[in-house]
């Protein structure tokens, strides 16, 4: 892109897009090079084009910072570039999950790596019947799916979070005084650094009236 200007064409070449002339990078580098003035720690959604025809365009979230400089004698700016992308990514996916924590039908567990059960929210007592001392520390699978479970179901569940990957399915459950209720559950793994799974969230919601109006009960 060095030595590019960008003139609302050809979106396909040096990273820039239709929308460049007038987007807030654009105009704070006009600034800072007409005014000589600062921005610091701006964030902003931007399209991006790849460079090539085949690749297409992707949306990022950038944080930037401008400073005047002068080059040769003549005005320019110094820019910085960050992709944010994936933390406000992340912090949408925590913005919703503390929505869900805070629903009073979808259930949330969340368990060690070992499984055990760390914190479930308060859907998890409404529904089930059974009380915090009873989970905490214990493996919500031994507990829920009662004293018969479905072994190669289970099996699979296992497989799945001991090599690190997600689980996505419906589960016959067990309330506290015995009542059967099918939940489709989510469980994601929580990644450290080096892509081992430190923790395990369960999102679980009740299907038990969508699977009797299928099978016609």
């Amino acid at each position: 892109v060095l030595g590019r200007v960008n003139r609302r064409h050809g979106s396909h070449v040096g990273g820039e897009s239709p929308f460049c002339g007038d987007c807030t990078l654009n105009r704070d580098i006009r600034e800072t090079i007409n005014r000589q003035t600062h921005v610091r720690h701006r964030e902003g959604e931007f399209l991006l084009a790849s460079g090539t025809d085949d690749d297409g365009e992707r949306q990022v979230w950038l944080r930037y910072s401008t400073a005047p400089v002068i080059l040769d004698g003549e005005a320019g700016a110094l820019i910085t570039l960050e992709d944010v992308t994936e933390r406000r990514r992340a912090a949408e996916r925590m913005r919703l999950l503390s929505r869900i924590a805070e629903s009073e039908s979808t259930v949330v567990v969340v368990t060690d790596q070992d499984r055990r059960t760390i914190w479930a929210n308060p859907a998890f007592w409404k529904v089930t019947g059974y009380a915090q001392e009873e989970i905490i520390g214990r493996n919500p699978g031994e507990v829920l799916q009662g004293d018969s479970p479905e072994l190669a179901l289970r099996a699979r569940i296992t497989k799945a979070l001991d090599g690190g990957n997600s689980f996505q399915g419906e589960v016959l459950n067990y309330t506290r005084d015995g009542t059967p209720y099918w939940v489709h559950t989510d469980i994601q793994p929580v990644l450290d650094d080096s892509g081992s799974a430190t923790h395990f969230v369960s999102v679980q919601r009740d299907v038990t009236s969508a699977r009797e109006y299928r099978h016609g009960l």
